[in-house]
């Protein structure tokens, strides 16, 4: 009676005598380098991390200019419409002094021009919606709406998104050329 072999078993046997050529193993190490930058933003980013065990272990631990340069971009794309992150606007201004001040002001005023048109909206529908309401006999403190679900505000919301990323967009791509310059 034959052996019953895995699945790895066979694959192995199958693929002994390949070997990696140089730019698949390039590819597999920056794949490897994003991956451990991802970790590394995510954990700054969620604060778990504060800025200086961020900036330890990429200059110590791992000194790799491609995990540097990733790590940057990762926690840059968190400056987004909605997610008003002073922190990291803060930190990042401190890491790099001057160097980059103009862009995160930039950023910080887009971000902060995004709340207030975002709360004008939601107050507009939610006023709309509280006379609907009270043109049905609905009425009272204990009413209220629930705006994040109305389908104009949603609508409106997206679009508003849409624009304010259109604006923030080159800010940022400024600000991580800014950021790793002379790193």
């Amino acid at each position: 009676m034959g052996e019953i072999k895995s699945t790895l078993d066979l694959v192995l046997e199958k693929t002994r005598h390949l070997r990696l050529g140089d730019e698949e193993k390039r590819e597999i190490l920056r794949e490897d380098a994003k991956k451990r930058a991802r970790g590394y933003a995510l954990k700054y980013v969620e604060g778990v991390w504060r800025l200086s065990q961020l900036l330890k272990t990429l200059g110590e631990e791992d000194p790799d200019p491609d995990v540097l340069e990733e790590t940057v971009r990762t926690v840059v794309e968190q400056l987004r419409p909605g997610d008003m992150n002073i922190r990291l606007l803060d930190d990042l201004g401190e890491w790099r002094g001057d160097r980059a001040q103009d862009e995160i002001d930039g950023i910080r005023r887009e971000l902060e021009a995004f709340e207030r048109r975002e709360r004008s909206l939601s107050d507009e529908i939610r006023e709309r919606v509280i006379k609907e309401l009270e043109g049905k006999g609905i009425y009272g403190s204990a009413v209220v709406p629930k705006i994040q679900h109305h389908a104009e505000w949603i609508e409106k919301n997206e679009q508003m998104i849409l624009e304010s990323n259109r604006v923030l967009e080159p800010l940022r791509n400024e600000l991580v050329r800014r950021l790793l310059s002379g790193v």
